[in-house]
């Protein structure tokens, strides 16, 4: 039995908005930041006295009061992790990120309940009204840095949602390091029944990366990478462009001969391929689908050399076999 362990990554504490009625403050709401933002920047404005028409000196050098510092951010919230377990997480696959952003929101309005009530104190003839008051804002950057703040701009940028508006950030996946990547992507394919090492795991992913929006897409985008037995497909599929079922089973055959002897790894089936593509006078294009779809069972697939180095000879030639049944 092989065993795969990530390194011990350090314990990261996530910043965030913390919420407190000003007068007893009890905490009213924590908003977690889901991800700390890479840089915030802070801009101090120096409260000078003006200075007066006489040219007195001594009024450029006086303050009327501390600094008034503004603090800039940009946070990401994706709930594509959440969505890959619907039955974890309901309220999210329902609604997608429509609460947290309410709950943002709600920082920058007033209460239901605060307009209803100035409403029934208007409608009561009450000559004068307090303006709203809001919770007291707390930023929490780290344990050592909290500081009452009033926010006085908020500004949200919605991408890459599906049609139900659900956030899909297919950026965040790319984002991930291989061993990130696969070690998230392995139990979903345990859970589906596919038996993969972890080392395997790790070889697949990088050809996947870049074709998935979701997790849970590996099922698809990888299959056949964790199966025995290929499922059936139209041998029709096997006719490179330009071609007939005569050129397929040619390219098949002169690719069985070649894959034979040649070592599994990308340069050296790069130069066999394309120099039996010359031996058969096919242009490469037409060399290498019949072969990709012999060995993915489709023609829509990750880079063929690469392909087939991780798959392996043995499984590559079986394959290619089948292919010919098929086409005849």
């Amino acid at each position: 039995m092989s065993s795969y362990a990530l390194p011990i990554a350090p314990r990261l504490v996530k910043g965030g908005i913390v919420t407190m009625d000003p007068d007893t403050s009890i905490v009213l709401g924590v908003i977690a930041l889901q991800y700390n933002p890479d840089s915030l920047s802070r801009s101090l404005q120096i409260q000078a006295v003006p200075g007066g028409t006489d040219g007195v000196r001594v009024d450029a050098l006086r303050l009327r009061g501390p600094a008034i510092e503004t603090i800039k951010l940009e946070a990401e919230m994706d709930a594509t992790d959440q969505l890959e377990f619907p039955t974890q997480y309901p309220v999210t696959a329902q609604y997608g990120l429509h609460p947290q952003l309410a709950q943002l929101e709600m920082l920058v309005n007033p209460t239901v309940e605060t307009l209803m009530s100035d409403d029934s104190l208007a409608n009561a003839g009450t000559l004068e009204i307090i303006p709203l008051e809001q919770p007291l804002t707390l930023f929490v950057w780290s344990s050592s840095r909290v500081i009452p703040v009033r926010l006085t701009d908020l500004s949200i940028t919605e991408e890459a949602f599906d049609p139900k508006a659900l956030w899909l950030n297919a950026e965040h996946i790319r984002g991930l390091t291989v061993r990130e990547l696969s070690a998230r992507l392995l139990p979903i394919v345990e859970e589906a029944g596919f038996e993969v090492t972890p080392e395997k795991m790790m070889r697949v992913t990088p050809l996947i990366r870049e074709r998935i929006k979701l997790l849970r897409e590996v099922l698809t985008a990888a299959d056949f990478f964790f199966v025995d037995e290929l499922p059936a497909y139209d041998p029709a599929e096997l006719i490179p462009q330009k071609g007939d079922m005569a050129m397929a089973q040619k390219v098949l055959t002169r690719a069985g001969e070649v894959l034979t002897g040649v070592e599994f790894k990308h340069d050296p089936l790069d130069q066999a391929l394309r120099g039996a593509a010359q031996q058969l006078g096919v242009k490469a294009g037409q060399m290498f689908q019949p072969i990709r779809v012999a060995v993915c069972g489709r023609k829509n697939a990750p880079p063929l050399f690469e392909t087939l180095e991780v798959l392996g000879k043995e499984t590559v030639l079986k394959r290619i076999g089948e292919a010919l049944v098929r086409a005849h």
